[in-house]
């Protein structure tokens, strides 16, 4: 029988076969949880087990009155609007009432991608009625979380954009036109 490869040949043939084989497996390994966000961003998480971390990571911060912390959280549309100085005097301008242990109540997708809502429940402290102390009273807590720049950021419900009121006076102006 004719030898059909040299003796030198035989390592890079079990070299070559094992990159191949490799090349060929990285394909089985894709997470099957893997989606793309509206940015064709690839997002490879496990949706529940890490918007429930940012959560924590959040509300255990805020628990603290941890601002700083709590603005990294923040969506990317409030962090270009305000700055962290701006951020954390609003925050303290309104007061900074104690809070107790939150309770996450529901985590529900929504009809956009990548936008869920949550609402909790946050034992917080208030005067009532004023000059008597404070009472620890539960109170529910609506916000949405986005998932933008590879990670889950929070979105409150009372936030406002600058934007929305030049949207809104655009539209106005729109309708009044239309009437005309």
């Amino acid at each position: 029988m004719k030898k059909i490869f040299k003796k030198r040949s035989l390592p890079i043939i079990i070299i070559l076969t094992a990159a191949l084989t490799l090349f060929l497996l990285q394909g089985c390994a894709t997470s099957p949880k893997s989606m793309s966000d509206d940015m064709g961003e690839q997002v490879n998480h496990n949706t529940q087990e890490r918007l429930n971390e940012r959560i924590n990571e959040y509300w255990s911060a805020k628990v603290k009155s941890d601002y700083k912390k709590t603005y990294e959280y923040e969506c990317a549309e409030l962090r270009n609007y305000e700055t962290m100085p701006m951020y954390y005097g609003k925050k303290l301008a309104k007061g900074d009432p104690k809070r107790g242990q939150y309770k996450i109540i529901e985590i529900k997708a929504t009809d956009e991608e990548n936008v869920y809502r949550v609402s909790l429940r946050v034992p917080t402290e208030v005067a009532l009625p004023i000059g008597t102390g404070g009472h620890m009273i539960s109170i529910p807590v609506k916000e949405l979380w986005l998932f933008e720049n590879g990670d889950w950021y929070r979105k409150s419900l009372n936030y406002k954009s600058p934007n929305e009121d030049i949207l809104n006076e655009i539209k106005e102006d729109q309708r009044k036109k239309n009437k005309q």
